[in-house]
Formats: C-alpha cells, structure tokens, sequence
C-alpha cells in the first residue's frame, strides 16, 4: 500500500495494480479514473473490480499501453456463485452462458 500521491511513479516495482474502489464505475464518483501506467513494470496485471462499464478508462489505458487485464465481472459472479451456495444450498456454475446471462442484463 502507498500513499495516493506517489503510487503512480512507484507502479515499477508491483506486479499488480488492483482498483478495488468505484472510481471509473458508471454513475460512480469518477467515471473518468484513469491514473498513468507510464512506470508500469513489463509484467505488470491490472485489475479492475468495476463491471459497469466492462472496459473501465483504467482497462482502456492499460490496454493501449499493453499492459495484461482482468475485467469485475468474474469477480462479481464467483462471488455472487458463493452467496447462493449459502443461502440455497445449492452450488451454481460460472460459466460462458451465466456470464452472457448477466451481461445482457447489465
């Protein structure tokens, strides 16, 4: 964990940039979250936990700098897989159709 003012000019020595915040969600309180990946390390993973929109201007960046990728929706599903197990004892797959289900609803 870094302080918010120098994370992004020490982003060289993670492996791992995780947005576990709103920032960047749709109606969130910066849809527009986009920090600077200029001192990414070459095998930096960015992650975002927002799923609305899919492609977050966090993503976006990353994309376009190359950098790897792991969109929210996985995350919200397994975790929403979990819940359901608990509550209806019953242990529901995650898979292509679940997830086409649930896009076409978002």
């Amino acid at each position: 964990m870094l302080p918010w003012s120098v994370w992004e000019r020490e982003l060289g020595a993670f492996a791992l940039l995780v947005n576990t915040t709103s920032l960047g969600m749709e109606g969130g309180p910066d849809p527009r979250f986009s920090p600077s990946l200029a001192h990414a390390a070459d095998d930096l993973v960015v992650a975002d936990i927002v799923y609305v929109p899919r492609m977050t201007p966090l993503l976006a960046s990353a994309q376009q700098q190359g950098v790897r990728t792991v969109g929210g929706l996985g995350m919200l599903l397994h975790q929403a897989r979990l819940g359901f197990r608990e509550w209806f004892g019953v242990d529901p797959q995650v898979d292509k159709a679940t997830q086409d289900y649930v896009l076409g609803s978002l």
